[in-house]
């Protein structure tokens, strides 16, 4: 293996060293330390990470690998459109009409608040632990919600795949980052594009057909076998190193960041998902979780952009105008996808029942 400081000093001399297509993003610093051929400070030097590339593999192992991780990334984009036509007749077993925006939003919630944390842990720990992790998470989630006995658990049983398909989507993409040139991500990228449209595209199919044919609870349990296969061969195949630091693993961890994160998340989906659905808008517990949602999230923003040393998000890229434009299309465009499936479900709801109790 060899690192980016060793590669770069042997390649150029100090004052010629520019970045290229294996040089990490956010490295500015970098750049700046292999400048000056050296870095003065102990203290940088002691809290500095080296990235270590990975040997650029073959074609056939290249999709070997990224195939492995793409299993998962199909049934996670599945799982995240089954429950467009699963949520009635599992609204209807429960007898509990509010389940319904409980079942997406819980697991979408979920997914939102691990993609930006599972960045930064598998950057510590490996890309292999976080997705041998994310699949296990994952294939838990659907278990429980195959063999869910309460609305409860159901909703346990999202929040867990949520988790697992979050990670499952953000570590399939760094880790195409970490094994595939510039020049070839383009299409690498593209095909994992195609298969979570795919996944996405058939889920609501597929859990139609499965509730019209064996039951609701199988749609969850059958993806259980796929994703415990795919941990496996993730387990033998993905070797990517984790960036080597002199400080602990843990200490690394940006937990204040982490934490605040999530809370801010939750209590978002707390005050919508309960507001004008099981109390009503003026309730002191809505009143109460979306403010403080937006306090936490300030918080959140204040440990990322001045305390954290080495942040869940680097809060400051959000400052370039085409990452900031990139994420609020990206934000508004799945806003627009799932508020449709939902819209969509409740209309087929409201027009049967009405059909119903007319005859």
């Amino acid at each position: 293996m060899r690192t980016t400081q060793e590669e770069g000093l042997a390649q150029t001399e100090p004052s010629a060293r520019q970045a290229d297509e294996e040089t990490p993003l956010l490295a500015d610093d970098f750049l700046a330390a292999a400048n000056c051929h050296a870095i003065t400070d102990p203290e940088e030097d002691e809290e500095r990470e080296v990235v270590v590339l990975a040997e650029e593999p073959s074609n056939k192992k290249l999709f070997l690998v990224l195939g492995t991780i793409w299993v998962g990334v199909f049934l996670g984009a599945l799982d995240s459109t089954v429950i467009a036509t699963l949520s009635a007749p599992i609204s209807t077993t429960f007898n509990s009409l509010s389940l319904l925006s409980w079942l997406a939003s819980a697991y979408l919630i979920a997914n939102a608040a691990c993609q930006p944390i599972s960045g930064r842990l598998t950057d510590i720990f490996s890309r292999r632990s976080g997705l041998v992790v994310s699949n296990i998470l994952f294939g838990a989630g659907n278990l429980m919600c195959g063999l869910a006995t309460s609305e409860w658990i159901m909703i346990a049983g999202r929040v867990v795949a949520g988790m697992g398909g979050g990670g499952l989507m953000a570590i399939a993409t760094f880790t195409s980052s970490d094994l595939v040139p510039l020049r070839k991500r383009g299409v690498i990228q593209g095909i994992a594009n195609i298969l979570y449209g795919t996944g996405a595209g058939v889920g609501g199919l597929f859990g139609g057909w499965i509730n019209d044919t064996w039951g609701w609870r199988v749609a969850f349990i059958s993806q259980v076998p796929f994703i415990a296969i795919s941990a496996v061969l993730v387990y033998f195949y993905v070797n990517i190193p984790p960036k080597q630091s002199k400080k602990s693993k843990l200490s690394r961890v940006d937990f204040p960041g982490a934490f605040t994160l999530v809370i801010s998340l939750i209590l978002l989906l707390l005050g919508l998902n309960s507001g004008g659905n099981v109390i009503p808008w003026s309730h002191p517990l809505i009143l109460t979780t979306l403010p403080l949602s937006a306090v936490v999230l300030a918080a959140f923003v204040w440990i990322e952009a001045r305390w954290a040393k080495e942040p869940v998000i680097p809060v400051n890229l959000l400052l370039n105008r085409t990452v900031a434009a990139a994420c609020m299309a990206n934000w508004f465009t799945t806003m627009g996808i799932f508020s449709r499936f939902t819209a969509s479900n409740l209309l087929f709801i409201f027009f049967r029942r009405a059909s119903e109790y007319s005859e």
